[in-house]
């Protein structure tokens, strides 16, 4: 499958839908991320395409380290909105946050672009490689995009092949590994994605993949 290409279109969905947000007042609420609006699901989810990034280009074989955001470019008034659910319930979205998104989206594509999916990096899963984090940001942003066009407009379901494998990695690699997490050493994996990337709070930011992707492709509500 052709994550890169998936990860670069919905990036460019999110983005789109992003913008015509700014001009909302106050910033759209988002219904399958309790608690959070636009602003809170854009800063998510561009951190999380900064970690990666760095992970990929610096080649990183252990995570990052929990206290530091200098390789975020996130301007200082906005550092305090993080974790999300802290932006401003009652301010529209910032055109400057859709700019940053923009260019940390950008640099992931070129990351991915010009590297081998086979190289080796750190990875929250067993799987250690580039090609796991193509796989798993072309589902992330797919669900997100869906989460803000929903949020803002009308959503249109994820790609069929996307959503399908969405709902397989789920089974392989999510919900084995959120057994697993609880009891991950301090300073590993836990440590890195809920505090480099501290709030992402997976339980309730559409983190049920595969209830999402059942939904996003219009499977009857018996099949949820």
């Amino acid at each position: 499958m052709d994550y890169v290409g998936h990860f670069s279109r919905e990036v460019a969905a999110f983005g789109a839908v992003g913008r015509d947000a700014v001009s909302s007042q106050p910033a759209p609420a988002v219904p399958s991320c309790p608690e959070w609006v636009v602003t809170d699901l854009v800063l998510h989810l561009g951190m999380v395409h900064r970690m990666v990034a760095r992970v990929i280009s610096e080649r990183m074989q252990e995570p990052p380290p929990v206290d530091d955001r200098s390789w975020s470019g996130l301007p200082g008034p906005w550092q305090d909105w993080l974790p999300p659910n802290r932006a401003p319930r009652q301010s529209p979205v910032p055109p400057g946050l859709i700019d940053w998104f923009g260019a940390g989206a950008a640099e992931l594509a070129g990351q991915f672009r010009a590297t081998d999916p086979g190289v080796r990096v750190w990875t929250w899963s067993a799987d250690q490689s580039v090609g796991f984090w193509q796989r798993m940001q072309a589902i992330e942003v797919a669900v997100h995009r869906w989460d803000v066009q929903n949020a803002v407009s009308a959503a249109q379901p994820i790609e069929a092949a996307l959503a399908t494998d969405a709902v397989a990695q789920t089974f392989e690699i999510m919900a084995p590994r959120g057994v697993g997490w609880r009891r991950l050493r301090p300073g590993r994996a836990r440590d890195s994605c809920s505090g480099a990337l501290r709030g992402q709070r997976r339980g309730k930011c559409a983190s049920m993949v595969t209830r999402c992707c059942l939904a996003r492709l219009r499977v009857p509500m018996t099949f949820r």
